[in-house]
């Protein structure tokens, strides 16, 4: 029988097991997770002293476990033990009216298993098979714990939903141990679960069981896999565990059926009848068969029997069954007494050694005739020492004689010592003799008046007679059952004898007197609690030479010192000897000092990030470096390498310098501003500077002149700051700060980029350059609603700056402008940006990107939104489901060489060939209603301006009014002639135009039962330069999205690249924004550039039932789908292209670029949405 102690119960991790492996309604219910080596209570212990409640709970099952002619492993032993402990547990636990967890366990339960094998008796029933039985032992609170928990135990199997044995057969088979037999067999007689799994169970209060127990099931089961119990008057062969033999006075056969083919269910074949002439038995001899089989006499007139004697008799003789019903001769008389064996070797034991401070090495078992070689030796132990007796070192084993007291012949009883209640004189008692023990003395009796040869041969004879023989021992015959004294000779007999019994004993111990105790040791004085920045605690009453556990450490603020100013350490402390046995002192403690706090930062103009913030004085080792910042310089003092000193303040770094912001010298402004000197101006100081717009020309705005560098004071929100300002009113209040402004303002517009109507109520925020590493906000304007385009000025001495766009409702954006390379007149420079309203449906989820819904039901929504400068005038965005192209591809034999292949043409010769591609199938009207069932592809209404789709509403909820089905169902993208595309859940079936003319659909494996409210739209386009081109993706199904931007305007030299295209990507309810951008080395003369791929993925499995499906932006050229030829966009027809003929040779040649985050601060959560970053 093994055991093991079962794995750790976790409740916070039970839903970890599958719900399928019970059959539970739900992971709640399942809520069981096993590991290896411990269980973890699942409540505090019982109070201590409380009665001990133990429940016991057996599982028994019935077949051989696992594959047929397989041994189990112990592996699998110890792994099933788990498994049917989680089943048990389960049905402990859980109850239908309160749920998890019921009444608790109070210890780790101890599980074990064994195993009965065919035929053998157990519980008073056998098996022809195998049985497994598993014992559930666990301690728990007190009786009503224990009886709720049982009877729910009981409850689950007698259910008729048998969730107990479905939950133990799951259990075996997890452990690879599936009972194949006994449910074959049961199967094959139409019995259930319950036939071959066996369940009881009981609770014992301080290790007695209570009345009745809780439920013992397998007394109520069907036999169907069991041996019936034998009939009335019968009981179990011994020898042959299949049939049943006649008790005494019966007689019949009796078998059970089935047991040679398993043909059926067992039964019994037979009964046994009473036998009229019976010879009963008399005393207490058992009589057997003399035949062969040795069973039981069976009591038949006639019948020939043999004795079978109790121990300590030996049988000789046969008796038979008389027609006067008497077994003759007497059983009684065949059973003659033992005469006693030789007494044994005696042996010294090591419990005869005990005596106080003697300790004992070896001595397990030694015997007189070794000797010497006896492994033992003693001396005196640890405190003790010799005063006397024997020596110390080896022992032996000694031979002495003994006469055993006449009073404890017959009485073993008496071998008992009363007090310790532990054998005395064992080798007087039978059994050191065996059954029979000689007398020590024989008692006195006339030999001719005793019967029996027990009393024969422990007499000596009286005298009676008067022939002289008093005193001769009695002799017994077994032949003739006579008893006698010696001297009448009888034939063969036996005489009474006295014997003295051989003792052992250890030859002599020493006397071991215990040692007077020794001096008190001395205890370490708690020098700690004087010294300075030392926290301490377990340093009181500590000795030398013992564990005290004083530990010393530096005090908050403060630490010690490295190298040569080091003195003790933080840590143990242990107390030694100075002067051994008279003097002890702790360890040296650490030399702590007080740490020098960081210098001041200047609101940020010093840079000290090189200071360690644990620096102690006198710590050579530790630096602190300190400068000036980015774009301030030293005022005075000096920076470099500061050391920690002390001061009357405490400790202080060496002084830090004085930094102060330089004034950036002035750009020229295109050549517009003339600067004269300007160069490295601390604020503060006097230094020339003098700036004036060139050619007569006026400052716009501030003034021209002689300009000092002017120090701003830091802020709450800032740190200190320098600026040019006019010198004659440099300490004027009304002085006039900043650069003068030679150059015309810059114009910035916003747009809606739905329906490009001009924005109100925008907040723009202007950033520059500052001299430090922060930009400055240089001015803070709004877009007024009563404007006609609703556009804002302002004027700008830099040539870069970064603008920061906001509006309620919509989107954020955040831009770098460069009037040299976004104006095509620096003199003149425009700007248009489009903000996108926030997006409804779902949330984008962070670590991990995906949105979640039901198929059926979701509903979130994505856009990409195509903008650039002025210059070229038109732009165009395309947009397509790549998973619908390639299946209208492949289905009309498009793909790869083919798209330009042609092929003979049967009887016409072979110079007469047809394209292998059947792209021009698309002019048909028949192609055109078959393909328009998937991916349709449709145009649309527009408002007054053409550019803009027209919805049914103009509320979130409003739909697009697109009806119109283009001819071309081809390429499907959505660009500016084909502006919808729908149906993107199915595909066409059929492999070749023919099978496809049918129209047939079949639902995408990953879009099974999706959303029918979904599509692409191209919201609005736009021609006249900046943009915005925008697509909405709403609610689309799992596939690859491809979007590309083309130059459809030629002319003025221009290329796609001198237009800083860029493509903002929106995701989600959340409104999470990537920005692409198309690569600075992109070739001249390209005018399409493959911005991105969008994969969203088939849904996975959620917890709270929904589908997570993964959105992935792809920008990498060798993983994004290539651009060919055959599949560029049409306008009215297939023989109208709506861009430029490219050849599949120019479309290898076009634009990649890369994506990013708007908000870097997003990078952590949502950094994994670019597959280039995973």
């Amino acid at each position: 029988m093994t055991s093991m102690r079962v794995a750790s119960l976790l409740v916070s991790t039970l839903p970890t097991i599958s719900a399928d492996l019970f059959g539970f309604a739900n992971s709640s219910e399942a809520s069981i997770a096993l590991e290896d080596r411990k269980l973890t209570s699942l409540t505090l212990a019982g109070q201590e002293g409380s009665d001990k409640v133990e429940l016991k709970l057996r599982v028994s099952i019935l077949g051989h476990l696992g594959p047929q002619d397989v041994t189990p492993s112990e592996a699998d032993k110890k792994k099933a033990e788990k498994w049917i402990f989680a089943a048990a547990l389960r049905s402990m636990l859980y109850s239908q009216d309160e749920g998890f967890p019921g009444p608790q366990l109070d210890t780790p339960p101890e599980i074990q298993h064994s195993v009965i094998q065919p035929m053998a008796l157990n519980m008073g029933r056998r098996s022809p098979f195998q049985k497994t039985e598993f014992q559930i032992s666990c301690r728990v609170r007190d009786e009503p714990s224990a009886i709720k928990l049982g009877t729910r135990f009981c409850q689950d199997y007698g259910d008729e939903a048998q969730i107990l044995e479905i939950g133990t057969v799951r259990a075996l088979d997890m452990a690879d141990l599936y009972p194949r037999e006994a449910y074959d067999f049961a199967s094959k007689l139409g019995k259930g679960l319950p036939s071959f799994i066996h369940v009881s169970a009981a609770y014992f209060v301080n290790d007695k069981l209570s009345e009745g127990g809780l439920c013992y099931w397998e007394s109520a089961l069907d036999d169907a896999l069991q041996l019936p119990l034998c009939p009335e008057n019968s009981a179990p062969l011994e020898q042959s565990p299949w049939g049943c033999k006649c008790l005494p006075g019966y007689e019949g056969h009796v078998e059970f059926s089935h047991v040679e083919d398993f043909g059926g269910s067992f039964e019994i074949v037979g009964s046994c009848t009473a036998i009229r002439e019976f010879c009963p038995l008399a005393g207490d001899v058992e009589l057997k068969q003399k035949d062969d089989e040795g069973g039981a006499a069976r009591g038949v007139v006639g019948e020939v029997a043999l004795p079978s004697c109790k121990r300590g008799y030996q049988a000789e003789g046969e008796t038979t069954c008389t027609e006067e019903r008497k077994w003759v001769p007497d059983p009684q008389h065949l059973c003659h007494w033992t005469p006693p064996r030789e007494q044994p070797e005696p042996y010294c034991e090591r419990n005869m050694l005990n005596s106080t401070g003697v300790q004992i090495q070896g001595c397990g078992l030694c015997t007189i005739s070794q000797g010497a070689s006896c492994a033992c030796a003693v001396k005196c132990g640890e405190d003790y020492e010799r005063s006397g007796g024997g020596e110390e070192g080896k022992k032996e084993c000694l031979r002495e004689t003994f006469s055993c007291p006449h009073k404890l012949l017959f009485q073993a009883d008496i071998c008992v010592d009363e007090e310790t209640k532990r054998p005395t004189h064992t080798f007087c008692c039978k059994e050191a003799w065996g059954e029979n023990v000689p007398p020590v003395s024989l008692e006195i009796r006339n030999c001719g008046e005793i019967s029996k040869d027990r009393d024969c041969l422990s007499s000596k004879h009286d005298g009676s007679g008067g022939v002289g023989n008093a005193g001769e021992p009695c002799c017994w015959q077994k032949r003739g059952r006579k008893c006698a004294p010696k001297s009448e000779h009888l034939e063969g007999a036996t005489c009474a004898a006295t014997k003295d019994a051989i003792v052992s004993a250890w030859s002599d111990l020493p006397t071991c007197n215990e040692l007077p105790e020794p001096p008190p040791k001395p205890v370490c004085e708690n020098v700690f609690a004087s010294i300075p920045n030392l926290v301490y605690e377990n340093c009181t009453d500590c000795t030398p030479d013992e564990t005290c556990n004083c530990t010393v450490r530096c005090k908050p603020g403060t630490k010690q010192p490295t190298g040569k100013y080091a003195e003790g350490s933080e840590g143990i402390r242990k107390c030694e000897w100075r002067d051994v046995g008279v003097r002890a002192e702790f360890e040296p403690p650490p030399n702590c000092q007080g740490i020098c706090e960081t210098p001041d930062n200047q609101s940020g103009l010093l840079d000290v990030s090189l200071c360690k913030e644990d620096c102690v004085v006198g710590d050579k080792g530790c630096q602190c470096t300190v400068s000036c910042a980015d774009g301030t310089v030293v005022f005075s003092g000096r920076p470099g390498k500061k050391s920690c000193m002390p001061t009357d303040k405490g400790q202080e770094y060496e002084l830090s310098p004085t930094c102060r912001p330089v004034c950036v010298k002035p750009d020229s402004q295109f050549n517009l501003l003339e600067v004269i000197g300007c160069s490295g101006c601390i604020a503060g100081t006097d230094c020339p500077c003098r700036l004036e717009c060139r050619g007569g020309n006026k400052a716009l705005k501030g003034r021209e002149g002689d300009k000092v560098c002017k120090l701003h004071q830091a802020s709450a929100t800032s740190m200190p700051t320098a600026e040019w300002a006019d010198k004659l009113k440099a300490d004027d209040e009304e002085a006039v700060s900043g650069v003068p402004q030679c150059l015309p303002p810059i114009t910035i517009s916003v747009v809606d980029a739905i329906n490009q109507e001009a924005l109100g109520g925008v907040t723009i925020k202007v950033y520059i350059a500052s001299s430090n590493k922060e930009d400055r906000l240089l001015e803070v304007l709004v877009t007024s609603d009563s404007a006609r385009d609703k556009s804002v000025m302002f004027y700008c001495e830099a040539t870069s700056m970064s603008v920061r766009i906001e509006k309620d409702g919509y989107s954020s954006i955040l831009r770098q402008l460069d009037r040299g390379s976004n104006c095509e007149d620096p003199s003149k420079c425009r700007f248009q940006f489009s903000l996108s309203k926030a997006l409804p449906g779902n949330h984008l989820h962070p670590q991990g990107c995906f949105v979640k819904g039901k198929p059926r039901s979701i509903e979130w929504e994505m856009r990409a939104v195509l903008e650039w400068d002025n210059s070229p005038r038109d732009l165009d965005i395309w947009a397509r489901n790549w998973g619908c192209y390639d299946a209208v591809e492949r289905g009309y034999n498009c793909k790869g060489s083919n798209a330009t292949a042609k092929e003979g043409a049967g009887i016409l010769g072979p110079f007469w060939k047809v394209p292998v591609c059947k792209r021009d199938f698309f002019g048909r009207p028949l192609v055109k209603r078959a393909e328009f069932n998937a991916c349709a592809m449709k145009g649309c209404r527009f408002t007054g301006l053409s550019s803009v789709v027209a919805f049914s509403s103009e509320t979130e909820k409003g739909s697009p009014l697109c009806h119109y089905v283009m001819t071309d169902q081809f390429p499907k993208w959505v660009h500016y002639a084909s502006r919808y595309v729908d149906s993107m859940d199915r595909r066409i079936v059929g492999h070749d135009p023919e099978a496809r003319l049918k129209g047939r659909v079949q639902p995408l494996p990953e879009a099974v039962n999706w959303n029918p409210d979904h599509y692409m739209l191209l919201d609005v386009d736009k021609k006249t330069g900046y943009g915005p081109e925008t697509v909405t993706f709403h609610n689309v199904p799992p596939g690859i999205y491809q979007v590309v931007v083309n130059q459809f305007s030629r002319g003025n030299g221009l290329r796609l690249v001198h237009g800083n295209p860029r493509v903002t990507v929106y995701i989600g309810r959340n409104n999470v924004a990537f920005e692409c951008k198309i690569s600075p080395q992109c070739v001249q003369d390209a005018f399409v550039w493959n911005v991105v791929n969008i994969e969203v993925t088939a849904g996975k499995a959620a917890p709270d039932g929904e589908l997570e499906y993964e959105i992935r932006l792809i920008d990498n050229e060798e993983d994004m789908k290539i651009l060919r030829r055959i599949e560029l966009p049409t306008a009215r027809g297939i023989d109208q292209l709506a861009c430029h003929p490219y050849s599949d040779q120019e479309l290898k040649q076009v634009c990649y670029g890369k994506c990013s985050l708007v908000d870097k601060s997003l990078e952590h959560a949502y950094g994994s949405c670019l597959k280039s970053r995973k």
